[in-house]
């Protein structure tokens, strides 16, 4: 690396929201639906919280080894586990970052280009996704940033122009969930959540290091009000029944909506036309993180020798599933549980870690 990287506060919120908030957003009322019933804007919630406690983790753990980044820390903290956890990571990384490839092919072949092989359209936005990749964590977190605001902006366009026909009493009864589903329920909704960890890369580079937590706090935040006011809004358009034999109801729900005057149709394939670059700016925190990690782990001194060697890697990965009902089966094995491994084991086990020298160092 050339120079160090500078990431302002702004672009640390801007990178977790985009990175958090992707594909996978469009189906989520039909995950939730499916395990708590009308009540997955509680179990958002409790979520929402939860993740907020993994960031300040995250934080605390470059506050006790400030100017240092993740894999100084790592090496010093986990000893001989150190590789082991990177292979992990890599290993999160790299799924993460072949399952939003294939879940995007997925819906563009399917609302947008019905002829085009799928193959060539996860080759095409891998391509262009490595051009982003091969630099650095501060020019994923502005690209990030600049998606930010089209994220809220269509959240409440489609909040605006759905309103009118709203009945919210398909939320009723409000709180009538067992507590084994709402556990069950923050599992399923905590994939939605996942890519809080890009903070491992970007914190150690803020320059404003008073405002990290006020930032990623306020970003968690953001995506959480997200996640419930358009979980909210798809409730009160279809019933729940309907909702759980939608696969993506938010795309069916903008499908239904007219705009005033009438004066612009297939809403949903625009609104899907610029998810694509929400997806984009998802992918490559995950995309970049795999590749520096390989670069820590042979020892090499840029990450971009490794950007172009991941294409065919995330390439056969993302199109080894047959179909969608294998490619959930494969998040809920194996994805999940590396993401419980990179997101919670490896930092608490680094932040321990670093208390008890600490202590012994005093």
């Amino acid at each position: 690396m050339s120079k160090k990287p500078k990431i302002s506060h702004l672009h640390l919120r801007g990178l977790l929201v985009s990175n958090m908030i992707g594909v996978g957003i469009l189906s989520l009322p039909n995950s939730l639906a499916d395990v708590v019933g009308n009540n997955g804007w509680l179990v958002l919630l409790i979520a929402g919280f939860l993740f907020i406690g993994l960031f300040l983790i995250y934080n605390q753990i470059f506050n006790l080894y400030p100017g240092k980044d993740i894999f100084e820390i790592s090496r010093e903290t986990l000893g001989f586990f150190y590789y082991p956890g990177l292979v992990i990571m890599f290993l999160y990384f790299t799924l993460f970052a072949a399952i939003i490839a294939r879940n995007l092919g997925e819906l563009i072949k399917i609302f947008l280009l019905q002829t085009t092989p799928i193959s060539i359209i996860i080759l095409v936005f891998i391509m262009a996704t490595a051009y982003l990749t091969s630099h650095e964590i501060d020019c994923i977190a502005r690209a990030g940033y600049f998606i930010y605001p089209i994220i809220i902006i269509f959240t409440i366009m489609i909040v605006l122009i759905s309103l009118p026909k709203a009945d919210y009493t398909h939320l009723l009864p409000v709180l009538k969930t067992d507590l084994k589903s709402v556990v069950k329920g923050v599992g399923t909704s905590s994939f939605s959540y996942f890519g809080v960890e890009i903070a491992f890369f970007a914190i150690p580079y803020v320059e404003d290091r008073e405002k990290i937590v006020k930032s990623g706090v306020l970003g968690i935040i953001t995506v959480t009000l997200i996640y419930i006011v358009l979980v909210i809004m798809t409730l009160a358009h279809f019933s729940l029944e309907q909702i759980k034999s939608i696969v993506y109801p938010i795309l069916l729900l903008v499908r239904q909506l007219d705009l005033p005057g009438f004066f612009l149709e297939n809403l949903d394939g625009m609104i899907l036309s610029l998810w694509v670059l929400v997806v984009f700016a998802t992918i490559a925190p995950n995309y970049y993180a795999a590749a520096i990690i390989m670069s820590k782990v042979l020892k090499t001194k840029h990450h971009k020798y490794f950007v172009l060697g991941l294409v065919p890697v995330l390439l056969i990965i993302s199109l080894l599933p047959e179909n969608f009902i294998v490619l959930f089966d494969i998040v809920q094995k194996y994805h999940n549980i590396l993401a419980v491994l990179t997101l919670l084991v490896i930092p608490v086990a680094i932040l321990i870690s670093a208390y008890f020298r600490k202590k012994v160092q005093k």
